[in-house]
């Protein structure tokens, strides 16, 4: 028995996806435009609905897969800004290179996905 209301439980949902949905759209739109110029600017309209979509999974409580891969994508696209800031910094802290930072980005998000979306949701035993 649980001791929050699952009107809360939504809420908190919502405000986690939104979170990390927003950071991983950042991120992203941040490398875009880094590597492509205002050409970056172009992929607004999919890291807008990439955000709402973070609103939208957990308010319509869709597939637990939809909602893990959508968790583990946003996750993986900031983990990867991470480490990829971090190497950077280390290998080359006066000339940062951006061109390997938008297809570091995309593959987390790649991965991330994958992970939520391919990976069963429990283990069986027996």
């Amino acid at each position: 028995m649980s001791i929050l209301t699952p009107a809360f439980k939504v809420g908190g949902r919502v405000a986690l996806y939104l979170a990390l949905g927003c950071a991983s759209a950042f991120v992203l739109l941040q490398g875009l435009t880094g590597q492509f110029a205002y050409y970056g600017l172009l992929a607004m309209p999919v890291l807008a609905l990439w955000v709402i979509g973070g609103a939208v999974i957990p308010v319509l409580k869709l597939d637990r897969r939809i909602g893990r891969a959508y968790i583990l994508g946003s996750a993986g696209t900031v983990a990867a800004a991470v480490v990829l800031a971090v190497v950077l910094l280390i290998l080359s802290p006066r000339t940062p290179s951006k061109t390997i930072l938008v297809p570091t980005l995309l593959l987390g998000l790649m991965l991330g996905i994958g992970a939520g979306a391919l990976f069963p949701l429990e283990r069986r035993t027996g």
